[in-house]
């Protein structure tokens, strides 16, 4: 094989990965799997899209190593292959945020409906629960909640 061969098949592989992350879907479902391991159905619920539809798509990001699956009975949970993964988005992010001047003003749009929000540290918000000043409410998806919980009590039915 000569260089130039390679080369070629190198960047041919890049590419692959570049085609798994050319669908805002994708994108997506990796963001969700960045925060928690889930089965095919839940992320076509999360996403809205078929189970058939999103389970095509999985495909696509594990035919490019950017997702990893395991069986579980009858249900296949699909989680990210790496933590290169994240870095990945990250950058994808903060490209995006930099060169686009619409992934700047969606960000800052983002961000500013959260500006009205009193941030209040960790301790501080315990001692005001313990005073029944405040109720904290986890707002997660359920399967999120119980990924990353430990005596916490869930309300969700």
């Amino acid at each position: 094989m000569s260089n130039t061969t390679v080369k070629s098949d190198l960047f041919d592989q890049f590419a692959r990965i570049g085609k798994a992350l050319g669908s805002a879907k994708r994108l997506e479902m990796l963001e969700f799997l960045a925060q928690a391991e889930r089965s095919v159905e839940v992320l076509a619920r999360m996403t809205g899209l078929s189970v058939a539809n999103t389970s095509q798509h999985l495909q696509q990001l594990r035919q490019a190593g950017l997702v990893d699956a395991r069986k579980e009975g009858l249900y296949v949970h699909y989680r990210l292959a790496g933590d290169g993964i994240v870095r990945l988005l990250a950058a994808l992010r903060a490209v995006g945020q930099e060169r686009l001047a619409e992934v700047d003003r969606l960000v800052k749009l983002y961000l500013d409906s959260k500006d009205s929000l009193e941030p209040v540290p960790a301790r501080e918000l315990l001692q005001r629960a313990r005073k029944g000043l405040v109720t904290v409410l986890d707002v997660r998806p359920a399967e999120e909640f119980a990924a990353g919980t430990s005596g916490a009590r869930s309300t969700c039915r």
